[in-house]
């Protein structure tokens, strides 16, 4: 999967997407919380 932000690609994992429902879950959450990284979302570390 390929990801492009101002010009820059990036290549990413198959599995770093998700689905829409759950991006606005976090969103909401992000927004509710001042900021925070989002804990409804398993995040992966970039190797």
């Amino acid at each position: 999967m390929n990801y492009g932000y101002l010009g820059h690609l990036r290549e990413l994992p198959a599995s770093a997407e998700i689905p829409l429902a759950e991006v606005h879950r976090a969103i909401h959450e992000f927004v509710t919380t001042n900021g925070a990284r989002p804990a409804s979302v398993e995040w992966q570390t970039n190797e």
